[in-house]
C-alpha cells in the first residue's frame, strides 16, 4: 500500500552503541546543568515521546529488552541525528483534547493512500478545518470567574472533540508527535514551549488490518508551526473586520 504525506517520510535506523552512549552523556550533562533529578527528567520526557517512564529508564540504563517501537520513539525525540518525528495514534477524543491542551504551538500534516485526488483533498479539508477550530477554541480564554462556567465549558469542549472524532461514515484517524527542541533552534521558540504536530490520516483503519495503527515516521514542515495565541488573535481580528 502506497502512503503519501504532506511532509517527508523518514527512515529509522537505531543508534549505534557508541552514538547512544554519547547522546546519554550529553543529555545527562544538560540535565545536571538544569538541576533536574534523573527521575523528573525521565518523567518529563517520557510523556513527550509517549513511552512509559520505566521503558525510558531501561533504555537510559542500556537494558536489552526495549522493543524497537519504543526505541524509535525515544531516539527520534532525543537525538538530533534524526530529522523525522515518530507520530503516535490518538485512540480517543479525550486523548486528543488532552494533547491539544498541552501544546502552545501546533502544526497539522496529512497522510493518504495513493495519488492525491479532489475527493481526498476534500476529506482532508473536512477534518483539517474543525481540528484547527478545536485547537484555537480550547486555548481561547473567556475570562470566566464562576466555577460552574469553567467546568461546563470544559465539558462542552470535550463533547465537541467527541462529536468531531471518527465515525463509520467519517473514516480518518489522528496521530501526533512532540517536536523536539533541537528542531526548533531557528524558530525562536522557548525551551518551555510544547510544540505538537497533529497528523490527519485518511487511510481507513479497515485497510490497515490492525486495531491500533503503526506509528508514522516523517519529517514535519517546521515552517508550518503556528503560535496558538497569535492564531487566536488573528482569527479574532478577522471576525471583527467582517
Amino acid at each position: 500500500m502506497k502512503k503519501n504525506m504532506t511532509a517527508t517520510q523518514g527512515d529509522y535506523k537505531p543508534l549505534s552503541k557508541l552514538a547512544k552512549s554519547k547522546l546519554i552523556s550529553n543529555l545527562d550533562a544538560q540535565r545536571l546543568n538544569s538541576n533536574m533529578s534523573l527521575s523528573s527528567y525521565l518523567e518529563k520526557n517520557s510523556i513527550k515521546m509517549n513511552v512509559d517512564k520505566r521503558t525510558l529508564k531501561k533504555w537510559w540504563e542500556d537494558e536489552k529488552d526495549v522493543e524497537l517501537k519504543s526505541r524509535q520513539r525515544i531516539e527520534t525525540y532525543l537525538s538530533d541525528s534524526f530529522t523525522s518525528n515518530t507520530f503516535v495514534y490518538l485512540s480517543s477524543a479525550k486523548e486528543l483534547y488532552q494533547r491539544i491542551r498541552e501544546c502552545s504551538y501546533y502544526m497539522i500534516e496529512a497522510v493518504w493512500e495513493g495519488d492525491m485526488t479532489s475527493d481526498k483533498s476534500q476529506k482532508i479539508r473536512d477534518v483539517y478545518e474543525p481540528l484547527e477550530d478545536l485547537i484555537l477554541e480550547i486555548h481561547s480564554d473567556p475570562n470566566q470567574i464562576d466555577l460552574m462556567d469553567v467546568v461546563n465549558r470544559e465539558a462542552n469542549l470535550i463533547k465537541r472533540c467527541e462529536e468531531f472524532y471518527p465515525t463509520l461514515k467519517r473514516e480518518f484517524s489522528i496521530f501526533y508527535a512532540a517536536c523536539p527542541q533541537f528542531m526548533l533552534k531557528e524558530e525562536d521558540i522557548l525551551d518551555i514551549s510544547t510544540v505538537y504536530t497533529f497528523c490527519i490520516n485518511i487511510i481507513p483503519q479497515r485497510k490497515l488490518k490492525q486495531r491500533r495503527p503503526d506509528d508514522i515516521f516523517m519529517m514535519p514542515r517546521i515552517k508550518g508551526i503556528r503560535n496558538i495565541k497569535q492564531e487566536i488573535k488573528r482569527k479574532h481580528n478577522s471576525e471583527k473586520s467582517i
